[in-house]
Order: structure tokens, then C-alpha cells, then sequence
């Protein structure tokens, strides 16, 4: 225990990750080397139905819950001052708005229809 004490006093690693980068800081008594990742790393992620390719990173359980309980778990969310990346706000845009133009198409079609 006492070797790791030395160690964490003479040489400290800390890693970064952070949306679209990523970088290791390391530091020694002897001074300090930064190096920063510049990845841009392209996430995909499931949501409603279709896959969504976005750069960085995103809450996954908010995905999941998302896919689970739909556009009231996102009215709520929004209420909450909560927002996803800009790609995913825009699909979830053009993706509720399909969904409610279909929804109100099946509402028409299933009338019953009053012969003239």
C-alpha cells in the first residue's frame, strides 16, 4: 500500500472524456505532458425504430426510456429544460411529426364512411 502511495504522489494519469474528445493529462514531479485526441467519435443509436448516427455521445438510459415510453417521456423531458444533441432533436422533430400526420391518416380511414 505504501508503493502506491509513492506512485500517486510522483506520477498522476487522468483521462478526459468529453463529446467529441477525448485527451490524457499526465503529470509528474518533473512537470506536466498534455495530449489531447481530437476523434470526433460517430455514435449510432436505436430510437423508435431506426438507427440514428450522431457525433459524440448521448444519456443511453434516456434512449432506452425514450424507446420504451415515447413522445410523452420526451414532452416531459422538454418541460424539464432536458435536450438531446442537435441530430437527435431533429429527427425526434421530423419522427413525431410523421407519426402524428399517420396517426391522424388511420384515424380518417377507420370512420365509417355515411353513403350518399
Amino acid at each position: 500500500m505504501a508503493a502506491n502511495k509513492y506512485y500517486d504522489a510522483y506520477y498522476k494519469s487522468t483521462t478526459l472524456i468529453s463529446g467529441s474528445s477525448s485527451g490524457i493529462i499526465s503529470s509528474s514531479l518533473g512537470g506536466s505532458v498534455t495530449g489531447v485526441l481530437n476523434l470526433n467519435p460517430k455514435a449510432k443509436y436505436h430510437i423508435l425504430g431506426e438507427d440514428v448516427e450522431v457525433s459524440g455521445y448521448v444519456a443511453t438510459v434516456a434512449v432506452a426510456t425514450l424507446n420504451v415510453l415515447g413522445k410523452p417521456f420526451y414532452d416531459e423531458l422538454k418541460k424539464n429544460g432536458v435536450c438531446f444533441c442537435s441530430e437527435i432533436e431533429e429527427y425526434l422533430k421530423v419522427k413525431f411529426k410523421n407519426m402524428e400526420r399517420d396517426n391522424k391518416i388511420e384515424s380518417i380511414l377507420d370512420k365509417p364512411h355515411e353513403n350518399i
